[in-house]
């Protein structure tokens, strides 16, 4: 099966042209740009937008040297896995917002490629049989009305060679549903998916995205242990608020969290405790 990698079974921007024909027409006047092996591709698609690029350019790559993923934390990006950077205009779209919406979008890329269930975990985890397969970042530019999403999820790789702490919680799609994934094909989805729920959020359909992203949430009706920096707080998770932010109920009451280092699974729902 051609498609494994980006170059395998032909040419590559004969793939990337297979892709961008499954797009939306709009998004398809949009330059693309393919990197054998870069640092990383928000770093990239950021770098374009102060240099003039429209919305909708992409930059993919084969492999990222220095992926990452929330807080800087570093992501093993091989040949093998989807790495891809989009341009979107932020036009007052929320990040918390954006980076929902693309997870949903994700999520529906991967069932449709690979007919299997992608569910949610907060803030921007996609998972497939417990085990994560890929994720989002979204990154805003100050001094720019544009936000980049990135995407990257494991679909290819061999399994083995993902870093040693990482398998327990880790997976690809191939190891996870026992079929391989054609690139392209998954891009194309992707692409599509994106512009459909972007277009909900700035048709004011937000709570649509929200309730399909609570049908997918994998923290649902759990009791949950959140690090943020050097403090720790354990609650009931109650999802999340209008804003994207998880919404915890600890002994002190409800608390909005925007962002966190670390979030675990500790139990069945309860009241919740703080940690200090």
């Amino acid at each position: 099966m051609a498609g494994l990698t980006w170059g395998d079974g032909g040419d590559t921007l004969a793939q990337l042209k297979a892709a961008r024909d499954l797009w939306p027409p709009r998004w398809r006047q949009a330059p693309v740009h393919y990197f054998g092996t870069i640092a990383s591709t928000n770093d990239e698609a950021a770098r374009l937008v102060r240099a003039g690029e429209p919305e909708g350019t992409a930059v993919v790559a084969r492999e990222q040297s220095s992926g990452r993923g929330r807080r800087g934390r570093p992501w093993s990006s091989e040949a093998g896995g989807l790495w891809i950077s989009v341009i979107i205009t932020r036009s007052g779209l929320e990040p918390g917002r954006l980076s929902l919406a693309a997870g949903v979008a994700a999520a529906r890329a991967i069932e449709g490629c690979c007919a299997t269930r992608c569910d949610l975990k907060w803030p921007n985890d996609l998972m497939v049989a417990g085990k994560k397969v890929g994720g989002i970042l979204v990154e805003t530019l100050s001094d720019r009305p544009f936000a980049v999403v990135g995407v990257g999820i494991n679909c290819n790789q061999d399994v083995t060679l993902l870093e040693g702490h990482l398998r327990s919680t880790a997976a690809t799609l191939r190891a996870a549903t026992g079929t391989a994934v054609c690139l392209p094909v998954l891009t194309g989805r992707l692409i599509c998916e994106l512009e459909q729920a972007l277009g909900a959020l700035r048709s004011g359909e937000w709570r649509g995205i929200l309730r399909e992203w609570a049908g997918r949430d994998l923290l649902a009706r759990k009791s949950v242990r959140v690090r943020v920096g050097k403090r720790e707080m354990e609650g009931a998770y109650c999802g999340v608020s209008e804003r994207g932010e998880m919404l915890l109920r600890t002994h002190e009451g409800m608390r909005e969290i925007s962002s966190a280092d670390e979030v675990r699974v500790v139990g069945s729902e309860c009241g919740g405790r703080e940690a200090g």
